[in-house]
């Protein structure tokens, strides 16, 4: 046979029916060589038939698996070996010269002639590539939708028609805590525990709410409709672990056709999450509405270009004010004519430069009513920072611009009795500090010509008689004092020192200068001071001497037998401060229960019969306990009829290094190493003989003047060492005189001056010394302490320091220049004050904070510029106390400042 197929007169015919078939044919003799190759065979294998015929075909053609890329045995030479057919494997591919590589099937089948002999072998291929490509890539798109099936964060689940469960992705898995055995062959409301599936006994849609389940539903139109259900947001409840449990879904469900069946793919998403916070956002912005919508004034918010965006109360009266904020003509069409000018520039121009604004504003209403709102608005700001428009509120106060009116009406008359009250008060401290100058001075007479006469030869009777005489001038002088002391506390001016003294002396003097009553008295005086106190502290001892010598006073007072005992206890200790118990306990007659709230009443003493016989002023209780306060403590009282009382105070201390203390001992009337030559300037003859014979037995050369004018005149005629001046006097008073004295001083040359008053209301030791007064010395005149003020500032005068030399409290050397000199040379600055300081009474009656802080600030610095401290400090607590919105404490500041601005003004004139 295949001599006629190669040589026969059909071969032509053979050659192109095998041509025409879509199937590459190969044909290879008995010993696998290639004897013919159809068109199809050279397209499928890359080759010509010219340059592959006579080649054995293992030789010419090499067949691998595609997956493995190992070589398979060659199908000819099976069918030679065996003479039956053989197909290739699967995944077979020839690799062709270019590296392409395609896919192939073939048939591999002995030739038989008429006899059945094998007289050779063809094979007949196919190229299948474009078909295996196909399948790969069905193949890649199963698992990509695999992938995308089992790891989407949304659960997914493939339902059939019977609406059972027939695949789920692992999220669904892990939601319900299940396996794939569990979930399978079962219904949506049964895989998911659904409780209203469990109603009824066949299980999920056979229960009562079955029928209305909304996922049913969606399962049901996609079966059997084939309608899609997109992001279905449901709620469900279900039993998980035995605990009821809600959750949200949402749920899309898709029908599908699988293999001719049509079925459902449902996506589910839990956002119980998410809903619960959109449930909470909504009932807070409900809350907020609430809230908002019962506020009693319109809260209103509006674009950037103020159109009105929302509003808590569109039917309140105003509404129809806030609804024209919708208008681009809001402004014009709501203020009244008269008004529109300034209130529109200034409340236009806040929201153009988006600032936060504040005004009361007259706006006209639909029936042309004219009322007054507070409008406040404030800008704010989207979540990218940027302006977002104006949230702010319109409250009528109508009701209140009249009541305000109504006060106006009333307000000369509150003035002029304020005006009124403020007069009386002031004549009532200036008659005070006029009666304690009057009382003083004669008194000043009186000790001192006790003294004087003291220390002359007297019979025991005589002396007796003066010093009798001399305890009743000193408790005289102490009623003055608490009286002052009391006017001093009501007007806020009295002042508290921060000095280091020795704590165990200071109660030591006290209990030596009451020993002498007690043991008149025939009582026991004895004091306990605890050993863990330190002993020194840093305070105001004068005043804790006040305190203590009242209480002891009335202990003593109002005892007739036993003691008087004063106790010092430590409470606590920390590191830079101590709280000490002060306790002043007496065996006298007691006070009732029912009188203990009288002990701290101005001028008020307990009315028993048998008391008459004490005196007093009845403030010695009430300055301690105002003390006591003032110095951060409290004070308390215990007390029984007939068995005595126990007064205590606890007052916190600073710990204090050691000091020296100076010395004075004045037992007699020594002269002096040093003779002076002294100018007394004292208007009252009788101060004047007395303070004249203390420094005569000193020894000291005095001359007089009665004013500040003789004094002017004497100092020009000749050098004194040192001058005692009167500060109330006539015709020039000494402040004054003491100022024109300085700018009369040479250079180098300094002339101490001491000030001597009894006005103790109008001035104080650190005023005098501000404006230039070496050192201060109350009336009435203590010898002892004159001949030591005379000594401390004698010797500083005498010392070689330059005069514009000084070493400060810290040791440091410093320049110092006369600050008096100085204000008296800046009139300008000092009447830019004085403008200032008026404006200030305008305005803190008017109540207007703002302008109090400006002007106070005005003062600081001018004050500043001109070393005038008392006054800059004066002014800064005006300015705190006005940031704070203090009015009570600016106002009493500014009385103040008032005050301290007199005594600098008479300095300048």
């Amino acid at each position: 046979m295949q001599k006629k197929i190669r040589y026969g007169e059909n071969y032509e015919l053979a050659a192109a029916i095998l041509s025409c078939i879509g199937d590459g044919v190969i044909s290879m003799n008995l010993t696998g060589e290639i004897i013919y190759m159809n068109s199809i065979a050279e397209e499928i294998m890359g080759c010509d038939a010219d340059s592959t015929i006579g080649k054995k075909f293992d030789d010419a053609f090499v067949i691998y698996n595609a997956e493995t890329n190992n070589t398979l045995k060659s199908p000819v030479a099976y069918v030679l070996n065996n003479k039956t057919n053989i197909g290739l494997e699967n995944n077979s591919i020839l690799i062709l010269d270019n590296n392409i590589k395609k896919y192939i099937s073939a048939t591999c089948t002995p030739v038989n002639d008429s006899d059945g002999i094998m007289v050779g072998v063809v094979i007949v291929f196919r190229d299948i590539t474009k078909l295996k490509m196909f399948e790969i890539n069905h193949l890649n798109e199963e698992k990509n939708l695999q992938l995308i099936f089992d790891n989407t964060t949304a659960g997914m689940l493939l339902l059939d028609e019977n609406f059972k469960i027939v695949k789920s992705n692992e999220v669904i898995f892990r939601f319900l805590d299940k396996d794939s055995n569990e979930i399978l062959g079962m219904r949506f409301g049964e895989c998911f525990n659904c409780i209203e599936s469990t109603d009824g006994q066949l299980g999920c849609g056979y229960g009562i709410k079955c029928p209305n389940c909304e996922i049913n539903k969606a399962i049901m139109v996609a079966i059997k409709q084939d309608q899609v259900t997109s992001n279905m947001e449901m709620n469900m409840r279900i039993d998980v672990k035995g605990t009821s449990r809600e959750v949200w879904f949402r749920v899309s469900v898709t029908p599908i056709v699988d293999k001719g069946i049509r079925k459902a793919a449902m996506t589910l998403m839990d956002i119980s999450e998410s809903k619960k916070r959109e449930i909470s956002a909504t009932e807070a912005s409900d809350y907020c509405n609430n809230i908002l919508n019962q506020i009693p004034f319109i809260v209103w918010m509006t674009d950037e270009n103020m159109v009105l965006k929302y509003t808590n109360k569109e039917e309140m009266l105003v509404a129809n004010i806030v609804n024209n904020m919708t208008s681009k003509d809001y402004w014009n069409n709501i203020i009244p004519t008269e008004e529109i000018e300034n209130s529109q520039r200034s409340i236009v121009d806040v929201i153009r430069e988006r600032t936060l604004f504040q005004r009361e504003i007259m706006l006209q209403m639909n029936n042309n009513e004219n009322r007054w709102f507070l409008l406040q608005g404030v800008p704010y700001y989207d979540n990218n920072d940027q302006f977002a428009g104006y949230i702010g509120s319109t409250l009528d106060i109508t009701e209140r611009k009249e009541t305000e009116e109504e006060i106006k009406r009333y307000q000369t008359l509150l003035i002029t009795s304020k005006e009124a009250a403020e007069a009386a008060n002031k004549a009532k401290s200036e008659f005070l500090a006029n009666m304690s100058h009057e009382i003083r001075t004669p008194i000043n007479g009186i000790v001192g010509m006790v003294d004087l006469t003291l220390i002359s030869e007297l019979n025991e009777d005589q002396q007796d008689n003066l010093l009798t005489a001399k305890a009743c001038a000193n408790s005289l002088i102490k009623i003055i004092n608490d009286i002052l002391d009391f006017s001093k506390m009501e007007a806020g001016k009295m002042p508290l020192d921060y000095v280091t003294f020795d704590l165990k002396e200071l109660i030591e003097e006290i209990a030596r200068a009451h020993a002498p009553r007690a043991t008149d008295k025939g009582l026991e005086l004895n004091y306990t001071f605890s050993s863990m106190i330190p002993q020194f502290l840093i305070g105001d001892p004068n005043r804790l001497r006040q305190i203590l010598n009242n209480l002891i006073s009335n202990a003593i007072k109002f005892t007739e037998h036993g003691e008087v005992a004063i106790t010092v206890k430590n409470i606590t200790t920390a590191t830079e401060e101590v709280e000490l118990k002060f306790s002043v306990v007496d065996t006298g007659i007691g006070i009732a229960k029912e009188d203990l709230s009288k002990l701290f009443q101005s001028f008020s003493q307990i009315e028993y019969s048998f008391t008459k016989q004490y005196g007093g002023t009845g403030l010695g209780l009430v300055i301690s306990k105002q003390l006591v306060e003032m110095m951060g403590g409290r004070i308390e009282v215990e007390s029984n009829v007939g068995i005595g009382s126990s007064f205590k105070f606890i007052i916190k201390f600073k710990k204090g290094s050691s000091i020296n203390s100076p010395q004075k001992t004045f037992l007699s009337i020594s002269k002096a190493s040093k003779q002076l030559n002294v100018l007394l300037v004292e208007d009252d003859l009788i101060n004047q003989k007395v303070i004249l014979k203390m420094l005569h037995e000193k020894g000291h050369s005095v001359q007089t003047a009665m004013n500040g004018i003789e004094a002017l005149e004497l100092f020009h005629k000749k050098i004194y060492d040192v001058i005692l001046m009167d500060i109330q006097m006539p015709k020039m008073n000494g402040i004054v005189a003491a100022a024109k004295i300085k700018l009369l001083e040479k250079v180098n040359q300094h002339t101490p001056i001491i000030a001597m008053t009894a006005y103790a209301l109008r001035g104080d030791r650190e005023k005098f010394l501000n404006l230039g007064m070496d050192a201060y010395i109350a009336k009435p005149i203590l010898m002892d302490e004159l001949f030591y003020i005379l000594e401390q500032v004698t010797s500083k005068v005498t010392s070689n320091t330059p005069e514009n030399v000084v070493l400060n409290q810290d040791g440091e050397v410093i320049f110092h220049f006369d600050k008096t000199s100085r204000l008296t040379n800046n009139v300008t600055e000092l009447n830019n004050i004085e403008n200032n300081i008026k404006q200030l009474e305008e305005k803190a009656e008017q109540g207007n904070i703002n302008l109090i802080e400006k002007l106070a600030s005005v003062i600081k610095k001018i004050s500043n510029n001109i070393d005038a401290i008392d006054l800059k400090d004066t002014a800064f607590k005006i300015e705190l106390a006005a940031r704070r919105g203090n009015i009570t404490e600016a106002k009493r500041y500014i009385e103040q400042i008032s005050d301290e601005f007199k005594l600098y003004q008479s300095i300048k004139e």
